[in-house]
Parts: C-alpha cells; structure tokens; sequence
C-alpha cells in the first residue's frame, strides 16, 4: 500500500521559504501515512481499504463555527467511528481538540 503524494512531484516555486513550507507539508504528510499504516493496518486488511479510503472518510468531518464560542460538529459516520476507534480516539476527543484549538 502507498500513499500517493502527488503534489510534491514539482515544487514550481523559486522561494526557499516556500520550498521548506511545502517540504515540511510534505514530511508531515508522510509521518500521518505511517501513523496510519501502523495503526490501521488490520482494519485495511480486513475492510479492504486503502489508505487514500481512510483519508477520504475522515475529510468528510464537517466542523461548522457560525459565531464567536459556538462550535457545531456534524456527527461521525460509522465509518468514521471505526476509524477512530482503532486509532485509540472518540468523538469526545475529536470535539475536545476541535474546541481547544480552534475557539
């Protein structure tokens, strides 16, 4: 299984601050490829997924801020609920995180 990282195959860009930004974005990239390679291997297997199946799904989680403090989060599939569960964390955690750094 890979993970396909297309947008790192030309940088187009002739600013060496630009060129770290968009390597950095890519090295973490690769670092959450692993963590999912790790972490959800078994679950890929059994479900047959694919890691871009899996990143796919947890894009789809809506986080919606219509005014200052209120924070409004779209339900997890159960999909999405799977995922979370095998990566160790709930959807108490997502909106913890969610209301911590982004208020």
């Amino acid at each position: 299984m890979t993970l396909k990282i297309t947008y790192i195959n030309r940088l187009r860009t002739h600013d060496d601050s630009t060129i770290d930004g968009k390597l950095f974005c890519a090295f973490i990239a690769l670092i959450v490829a692993s963590e999912i390679d790790v972490k959800l291997t078994k679950l890929m297997n059994k479900k047959s997924w694919s890691k871009d199946h899996v990143i796919k799904e947890m894009e789809k989680i809506v986080v919606c801020m219509p005014g200052k403090g209120q924070t409004i989060i779209k339900p997890a599939t159960k999909t999405q609920q799977i995922i979370m569960r095998n990566i160790g964390l709930s959807e108490e955690d997502l909106k913890r995180y969610i209301t911590k750094y982004w208020p």
